[in-house]
């Protein structure tokens, strides 16, 4: 079963079967409720679909997961199980949303996107196209990210820009200032040899670099 607009149904095909069509809009028998499906589209089980919002071609939204009214998901998108987006908010072409991960209201994220799983973006919060968001990452309201992410494959981890003042690789999320001083002392107890050693703090020496340039470089608490 899926909600659409308040109203319980048994699945996108029902709703297709049963619903007044007018091209590719569709509204409630009693009028009230009015949502946009281009194509082919999947919504899972005990999700929620607001007003007004539309859903593109060939995407699909996962189980016990919300889109909030006027909202828009583009075409071959996926939103993954208990995922959350806000109301007003749009979800580029071809990006996808992970597990557990939340838009906030008014937000955009950007084409060809990625958002990893246990994320979160704030609202009125924008991501540009071909941008990725890692893991367990926070952007909070208000944020604009107009260039995609800089990150770099490793001998063991990719390292790369997490969100303002900080760098992930792996599992290790920290700030700038802890990546200049303890890069060398991190990468030898993971047996790193030399060489990707000096190659891990070149890289981490550019990301800095870049994070400055893009004015990424401090936290928005020490802004």
């Amino acid at each position: 079963m899926i909600t659409v607009g308040g109203i319980v149904i048994e699945s996108v095909k029902k709703l297709k079967k049963t619903w007044k069509k007018d091209g590719h809009q569709y509204t409630s028998p009693d009028g009230k409720i009015i949502i946009s499906i281009y194509g082919d589209v999947t919504i899972g089980n005990h999700s929620s679909i607001g007003s007004n919002s539309s859903i593109g071609d060939g995407s699909s939204i996962g189980s016990n997961s919300s889109i909030g009214y006027g909202s828009s998901i583009g075409n071959n998108c996926s939103i993954r199980n208990r995922s959350s987006i806000g109301s007003g908010s749009s979800i580029g072409d071809g990006s996808s949303i992970g597990n557990r991960s939340s838009i906030g209201d008014n937000s955009s994220i950007g084409n060809r996107s990625s958002i990893g799983d246990h994320s979160s973006i704030g609202n009125r919060s924008s991501i540009g196209n071909h941008s990725s968001i890692g893991d367990i990452s926070s952007i909070g309201n208000d944020y604009e990210l107009p260039v995609p992410p800089l990150w770099f494959s490793g001998p063991q981890y990719p390292i790369g820009y997490h969100s303002p003042g900080m760098i992930a690789s792996g599992c290790i999320i920290k700030p700038v200032s802890w990546w200049l001083e303890n890069i060398r002392r991190c990468a030898e107890e993971y047996h790193y040899s030399p060489e990707e050693i000096d190659e891990y703090e070149w890289r981490v020496k550019v990301l800095v670099d870049w994070m400055k340039r893009h004015e990424l470089y401090k936290a928005k608490k020490e802004e």
